[in-house]
């Protein structure tokens, strides 16, 4: 089975955007991590999460946006996905809180993230 885990925002703006989201729109801050350099914020709203992903250069990324989706194995949806013919952008990588994630190309184009909790 598969489910929505999280749409993400990449921004050079990071501090002002979480602002935004937790002072305005009162988004609740889950949990923060590095990544290959890049500082990820994980924010919740009832059942939605937001991502908002540090944008190293200056207007490099700034509203990129992919929709992540949470999977119980990684490995076998990866077979599916590569069997039904999608493009792996960057990945498999396990994050520092043991989430293990992959990018992916969509059929129209958007960035795809599939991630297992562990």
């Amino acid at each position: 089975m598969v489910l929505f885990h999280h749409y993400a925002i990449e921004t050079d703006r990071l501090k002002e955007v979480e602002n935004f989201y937790k002072n305005i729109l009162g988004f609740q801050l889950e949990e923060t991590m590095d990544f290959r350099g890049k500082k990820l914020i994980f924010m919740t709203l009832g059942g939605f999460r937001l991502e908002l992903v540090e944008s190293i250069m200056r207007g490099g990324g700034e509203g990129s946006v992919h929709l992540c989706f949470e999977t119980g194995s990684l490995d076998n949806l990866i077979k599916k996905l590569e069997k039904a013919g999608l493009e792996k952008v960057e990945g498999p990588y396990t994050l520092e809180n043991g989430w293990k994630t992959v990018f992916y190309t969509g059929l129209g184009g958007e960035t795809l993230e599939f991630l297992e909790q562990r």
